[in-house]
């Protein structure tokens, strides 16, 4: 294990932020050395989904370690593995069901905090089980599917801060059988006139890195954290009241819930909005981007997009990345 104090921490909004130390794990072995020094930790990745910031009072712990390996459909990811190393390797070892979760960025091992998601698939679809150090018992612990405690962009790493996800077992399918319900990907087939017999594994992930590709900046060009809302789960009552008024609401029915774009309703209170140096990315309300922007002028921002969308349909905007205070 190696420690640096006062290092500068990366994150994919490119807000500046210096933490208090930052201890950077080669091995499972030191997760035995890490609990004797920690008592504020914070996981970091790539920082592909947080929001950070000047200075961050907490001990930065950094996975250096990477390795992925399979048994039949059983597949095991460890340490700092990219989400996308995670896909490549599927694809060439002919494991099915991620090919819709393409091109997120990211660690593996970070995944199941929010239980990630796109187009239709999540990753808790194919969890087996988490193993994790924990900090409070200063043992390695096995969390199943059901200890995890999945729901829609949630998970019970969110709220147990002791749980430091060391690896991650993923069952996936031996048959490729296409998810391909999503409105974006029956869109993108129609433009493209995709032939639905000719899709293979490899086509339809390089479909869905096109699709993100118009729905997401890159953001090594521009800073962004993804999808900087959710989309909101409603009743049936509120979803009635909004279509009465605006009778093309985007909504959808996913298991048994209905959703509305938060995208869609950021469109309509932004013209109200007062900001700057942060840009509403105009082909995905969802996405913000950094033109500059403070830590405190995107508080601002966050703070009055939630209050006129509640203000206008009475709806609570949850933030997708996690934000440090």
């Amino acid at each position: 294990m190696k420690l640096f104090n006062n290092q500068n921490v990366t994150n994919f909004f490119k807000l500046p932020c210096v933490a208090d130390s930052v201890y950077q794990l080669s091995n499972a072995e030191d997760y035995l050395e890490l609990y004797q020094n920690i008592t504020n930790p914070i996981v970091i990745g790539e920082g592909s989904n947080l929001i950070l910031p000047p200075k961050l009072n907490k001990q930065v712990i950094k996975l250096n370690y990477k390795n992925i390996s399979h048994n039949n459909n059983l597949i095991e990811i460890s340490g700092g593995v990219t989400w996308e190393e995670l896909i490549d390797y599927t694809l060439y070892h002919e494991l099915y069901g991620l090919e819709n979760l393409t091109a997120i960025p990211g660690l593996v091992t970070a995944a199941p905090v929010q239980n990630i998601g796109a187009y239709g698939v999540q990753i808790s679809d194919f969890i087996e089980s988490v193993i994790c150090w924990d900090l409070e018992s200063k043992n390695f612990t096995t969390l199943n599917k059901d200890d995890c405690c999945f729901n829609y962009r949630q998970s019970i790493f969110q709220s147990n801060k002791s749980l430091i996800i060391h690896k991650v077992i993923l069952r996936l399918n031996n048959f490729f059988e296409p998810n391909i319900s999503y409105q974006s990907i029956q869109d993108y087939f129609s433009l493209n006139q995709v032939d639905h017999n000719d899709l293979t594994p490899k086509k339809l992930s390089d479909i869905i890195r096109n699709i993100r590709l118009t729905r997401l900046p890159d953001p090594k060009i521009n800073p962004n954290v993804g999808s900087f809302f959710k989309n909101p789960i409603i009743n049936e009552t509120q979803l009635s009241d909004i279509k009465n008024i605006y009778p093309n609401t985007p909504c959808w029915i996913e298991n048994n819930l209905y959703k509305i774009s938060a995208g869609w309703l950021i469109s309509k209170i932004k013209t109200d909005l007062t900001y700057r140096d942060v840009e509403i990315f105009e082909p995905n309300n969802l996405v913000l981007i950094n033109r500059g922007c403070s830590y405190n002028q995107l508080m601002r921002l966050i703070s009055e997009i939630k209050t006129k969308v509640k203000d206008n349909f009475d709806i609570v905007l949850a933030v997708e990345p996690e934000i440090i205070a």
